[in-house]
């Protein structure tokens, strides 16, 4: 379901560029918008390449953060997969400082921060370290 940009996002921070593409969808659009709320992406922006023209739904281009040669974010782990959807309760969500949980709960997706206060579970969509 994310795997396909939490790759991308893990191989352009290995290689040291600081934007990658990515095919555009309502589902990668809502988890950009949730990095970008929480200022861990700089921006994305609708692109269009040859193929959207003839009726492809285009792309996105992200722009990682990138301070002193040091990515803000140093990698995500998928942590559900299509075929192994891990779930979790509220009261089961620990908070952490070097990470940070996306969860896909009743609400949409949010933060394990945000999911606890809300006293809201859902399921784990990947780890961001930091």
């Amino acid at each position: 379901m994310y795997s396909k940009l939490i790759s991308l996002f893990n191989n352009t921070r290995l290689n040291g560029k600081s934007f990658f593409y990515l095919n555009k969808s309502v589902k990668y659009l809502n988890f950009l918008n949730l990095l970008l709320r929480e200022s861990l992406i700089k921006n994305y922006k609708s692109v269009y390449s040859s193929s959207s023209c003839l009726g492809g739904n285009g792309l996105i281009k992200v722009f990682l953060i990138k301070r002193n040669d040091l990515f803000l974010i140093k990698s995500i782990k998928q942590v559900s997969k299509s075929n192994k959807p891990v779930f979790i309760k509220s009261n089961k969500i620990r908070l952490k400082m070097d990470s940070s949980s996306i969860i896909l709960t009743s609400m949409g997706l949010m933060f394990d921060v945000k999911a606890k206060k809300l006293n809201l579970g859902g399921k784990i969509i990947c780890t961001i370290f930091f």
